[in-house]
């Protein structure tokens, strides 16, 4: 989770705006404070210089980020329902309707079963057998 904290300063007639963001990492996702200090170990692995912080790291990785890595990260955060949201609206774009979601899954799994091969044959399994013996 991050947390903002904007604080305004006004400083012999000129106006400064200071922002604070934090990170946290939970304790139980190792895999990322595993990455986290090994990255801290490369990049102090040096003679001179002051000691380099997550900050420092995390700036320069900034410059770095591109167009479609946003994107991806914006992906990431999105839910099952989100997805299925935005397949609705999709559809009901595309196709000029104003259906809902139920009526959108009804739609689909109707199609699905329709398209499945004629000599496939399906099964019930309250009547199977193997199941009444």
């Amino acid at each position: 989770m991050s947390t903002s904290k904007n604080q305004t300063i006004e400083k012999k007639s000129r106006i400064v705006t200071v922002c604070k963001y934090s990170i946290s990492v939970k304790k139980d996702d190792t895999e990322t404070l595993e990455k986290i200090g090994k990255l801290l170990e490369k990049i102090n692995d040096k003679n001179k210089g002051r000691k380099l912080t997550v900050s420092d790291a995390f700036i320069y990785m900034l410059s770095k980020i591109s167009d479609e890595d946003v994107k991806s990260i914006i992906s990431s955060s999105l839910t099952a329902d989100d997805l299925a949201e935005i397949e609705l609206e999709n559809y009901n774009t595309q196709n000029s309707t104003n259906l809902t979601l139920s009526e959108l899954l009804l739609l689909k799994l109707k199609k699905n079963i329709n398209e499945q091969p004629k000599s496939v044959k399906r099964s019930n399994p309250a009547s199977s057998n193997h199941l009444n013996q």
